[in-house]
């Protein structure tokens, strides 16, 4: 079940938030950085190579020959580069539209000193509901509330490798919820590993998100539902056109 209490914002919370609230690159520097940084497979292999290959050059050919060779290794690059920013542009923008939120709702967390820090214990199964964009977790909070997680596909949220991992397939899950923004971090799991208490439901379906907001009132993550577990997946099961009882089977 579900127990919270507040206390002092911790010090690496405090050091994260920092960090994001001091997010000042202008879109056209943050594109810059993303396209020439090497994260980027074109940038990387450039400045890897260009060097060795300018110097190679030089050696049997001659400072002519280098020139030559140097201009045309970063016409070829930019090109690649140039292309791969017209490919990934949406990303891009995407990725500094979530910076800039990200640097607001840090700066409101900042100005509060305390947090609240929270924990279940698992005592029946959770409701994991994969789709495309992740999963969805659903726990019961106590015997008459659920606790629902939002958990994305990918880097930026680390509960998605706890998951893949298998991780989650322990009975203690603890986290902290900012007071804010209601964001959650430092998320962990715990205690014995306890894979009956997890039946995740592989639904192929992009109504998930319209069943889950129809049904529960569009909870965001970390939400508290005023409903039994039983319940959300009897009244989510329906809405998708499943049975509860095959798609969100319990544990016996």
């Amino acid at each position: 079940m579900l127990s919270s209490r507040e206390i002092s914002l911790p010090d690496d919370v405090r050091e994260k938030l920092i960090e994001r609230s001091n997010f000042s690159d202008s879109y056209g520097r943050y594109t810059r950085s993303g396209l020439m940084a090497f994260e980027q497979p074109v940038a990387a292999v450039a400045g890897l190579t260009a060097p060795v290959l300018i110097s190679l050059v030089y050696v049997l050919g001659g400072p002519w020959e280098t020139l030559q060779s140097a201009l045309l290794f970063g016409f070829a690059t930019f090109l690649i580069l140039t292309a791969t920013w017209i490919l990934k542009r949406t990303l891009f923008h995407e990725g500094y539209e979530r910076a800039k939120k990200a640097r607001a709702r840090a700066k409101a967390d900042l100005k509060h000193d305390t947090v609240f820090e929270n924990q279940i214990q698992l005592k029946q199964p959770a409701m994991f509901c994969e789709n495309k964009d992740g999963v969805a977790v659903f726990a019961a909070a106590s015997l008459d509330k659920t606790i629902f997680f939002n958990i994305r596909a990918d880097r930026d949220d680390p509960r998605w490798y706890l998951y893949l991992n298998g991780d989650l397939y322990r009975e203690c899950w603890s986290w902290i919820q900012l007071p804010a923004t209601g964001d959650i971090m430092n998320y962990k799991s715990a205690g014995l590993m306890k894979k009956e208490l997890f039946r995740p439901a592989f639904i192929e379906t992009d109504e998930i998100w319209d069943a889950i907001a129809m049904a529960l009132g569009d909870p965001v993550d970390g939400d508290i539902i005023d409903l039994p577990l039983s319940e959300v997946q009897s009244t989510v099961g329906r809405l998708l056109g499943t049975e509860p009882q095959q798609e969100f089977a319990l544990a016996s």
